[in-house]
């Protein structure tokens, strides 16, 4: 025969039942949460310390910034000086070149004048009441003969300094009408007595009242 369950003390079971719902009461209460403002406060804590890093960021940056701007006035600024300098070095060169071509383009173009860029190139003529003509515009024969003067001029300056050169022309002066290549015979003949000038030529019979020594190439 199975033995009577006893009934539990009422007492005990009581003061049981209380301490386990004191228990459960424990781990759910509200009390143990964290208040707003101390939540509050924590944020406001860690934003603030990031700011400070996003602050102290901005501030390397702009001094980065500053730094390189400093290192960009300066380039432009010696950028300038050189471009500068050089500029003035060409003009130096080429003053006296234009000084010299002057007389031989007066006598093809009476009170004309030359321009020419940083690179030494022939930009332009400049005519009576100062009208600028481009040199491209000009024909291919006063052309030609602007640049023949140029190189009289660049040989007259090297004989000058004591470096005399030779003068190369290369079936020159083929676009020049017959008054023109006069002219140019006139300026030719005067500046050999100064410079050895070597002419080569396809057409020997137009070039002979310039005088000198005839050569002939031969083939084999």
């Amino acid at each position: 025969m199975a033995a009577p369950r006893r009934a539990p003390n009422s007492t005990a079971y009581r003061r049981m039942t209380a301490s386990d719902s004191a228990g459960s009461s424990s781990l759910i209460s509200p009390r143990s949460w964290p208040s707003a403002s101390t939540a509050a406060v924590a944020g406001t804590g860690g934003e603030t310390e990031t700011a400070k890093l996003s602050l102290g960021g901005v501030d390397r940056l702009n001094q980065e910034v500053a730094r390189y701007q400093h290192d960009s006035e300066v380039l432009e600024l010696l950028l300038a000086t050189l471009q500068g300098a050089e500029q003035a070095a060409k003009e130096r060169y080429m003053a006296p070149v234009l000084k010299r071509v002057t007389p031989y383009l007066h006598m093809l173009f009476p009170g004309a004048a030359i321009d020419c860029d940083e690179q030494f190139q022939i930009t332009g003529i400049v005519r009576e009441r100062q009208l600028t003509e481009s040199f491209s515009g000009l024909s291919v024969g006063t052309q030609e003969q602007i640049a023949v003067l140029t190189r009289l001029a660049f040989a007259d300056m090297l004989l000058e300094r004591g470096q005399p050169a030779t003068i190369i022309l290369d079936d020159a002066l083929v676009y020049s009408d017959p008054d023109r290549m006069e002219r140019m015979f006139d300026l030719l003949t005067e500046a050999a007595k100064r410079t050895q000038i070597l002419i080569l030529t396809c057409r020997g019979e137009l070039f002979t009242r310039l005088g000198g020594n005839r050569l002939r190439i031969r083939a084999g």
